[in-house]
């Protein structure tokens, strides 16, 4: 990199070199002095080599203040590379960041897709066997209703349910039939034992530390999701 330093002297700058040293029309300085010495021994602790070009017929003594505006030069070289480096970083990170955003929300309705798919199986699993689940929830109700009827005809209401003696138990029968037969299961309680149930048969099917396992898998599954 070429920098101006007044209207006599330029400088060439390279960075990144094996030794750092100072220059002068190409060749190593043959001025020995203590500033000097130390200007080769900043240049090299910085791995830049600067090699000092001049006019025709300018005087080749180097001052301080050309020193300085040397270093001048390469603070503002460093800076400007840092800038844009970090300018880079900055760059990058938004990129890597949008990304993972991407990847996330891609993730996420993924996820939700599948849940609302395993929601949909699960209901559609639920209608079809909700008549089976009440016709068992109400099975204690059918033996009921079997023996009331048998009272029913064991007393022969069908012929004297008109007696005094016998109507008012008659009546009393018929219309524990009938509200027998219009009960019905709530929904929900449906609903729970069905899950019950299949819990139960799972449970029956597989032994205890199989079930654990299974447990555990879901569980990690979950966090992996989550």
């Amino acid at each position: 990199m070429i920098v101006v330093l007044n209207k006599k002297f330029y400088a060439k700058i390279y960075f990144n070199q094996i030794q750092g040293v100072l220059l002068l029309n190409g060749r190593l300085l043959k001025q020995k002095s203590t500033k000097i010495d130390l200007f080769n021994k900043f240049l090299d602790a910085l791995s830049i080599s600067v090699n000092i070009r001049t006019v025709k017929r300018a005087n080749k003594t180097i001052t301080n203040k050309l020193l300085l505006s040397i270093s001048s030069a390469i603070n503002r070289i460093v800076k400007k590379n840092k800038k844009n480096f970090d300018d880079n970083n900055n760059i990058i990170k938004m990129e890597k960041n949008k990304n993972i955003k991407n990847i996330r929300e891609t993730f996420n309705l993924q996820s939700f897709l599948c849940l609302l798919l395993v929601f949909f199986i699960f209901v559609i699993i639920f209608i079809y066997d909700y008549k089976s689940i009440e016709a068992k929830i109400n099975q204690s109700n059918y033996f009921e209703i079997k023996k009331i009827e048998s009272n029913y005809k064991i007393n022969k209401c069908e012929i004297n349910g008109n007696l005094s003696s016998l109507k008012q138990k008659c009546e009393l029968m018929l219309n524990q039939i009938e509200l027998l037969k219009t009960k019905k299961p709530s929904l929900i309680s449906v609903f729970f034992i069905w899950l019950l149930d299949i819990l139960n048969s799972y449970f029956s099917t597989f032994n205890l530390i199989n079930c654990i396992i299974t447990i555990i898998f879901i569980i990690i599954i979950y966090k992996l999701l989550k």
